[in-house]
């Protein structure tokens, strides 16, 4: 429960960071902005961590399916091969990429869901389509 805690929290400040930095980097803080401005600007400020969450999300959903596991066995070939003799001095069989999945995806692991990520994601985007609504009646 509290690595949950702490997952949100940190989560919340990167969001906040984001919004905070499209918001000043357009000039909401520093000058006298219309009102179509702001909400123009506030829909692309919570329209940025949105789609950052929903890549976030996507990204963990397809490593967690194996879709980097070829990128990583053969990063870690070429890591092995050039190694310093000294480092593993006994010599052992080389590992292939059915014992690499293996070992990266045990089957008794329990997969977790990035619905941590698609949550905030879905919340800010609902958020910047409204903050668009809004933009285009006035």
């Amino acid at each position: 429960m509290k690595k949950k805690v702490i997952k949100i929290a940190i989560l919340m400040t990167i969001v906040l960071a984001i919004v905070l930095t499209v918001c000043g980097i357009n000039g909401l803080f520093t000058e006298q902005v219309e009102t179509k401005k702001v909400l123009q600007v506030l829909c692309d400020a919570f329209f940025v961590p949105g789609i950052v969450c929903f890549g976030l999300a996507s990204l963990s959903w397809v490593s967690d399916k194996g879709a980097f596991d070829g990128l990583g066995y053969g990063l870690s070939l070429k890591f092995n091969i050039h190694s310093p003799v000294g480092k593993s001095s006994e010599w052992h069989k080389k590992e292939t990429f059915e014992e690499y999945v293996e070992r990266k995806h045990p089957a008794d692991k329990k997969k977790k869901a990035p619905w941590l990520y698609l949550i905030f994601g879905g919340v800010l985007l609902l958020m910047a389509i409204v903050f668009f609504i809004v933009y285009k009646q006035i």
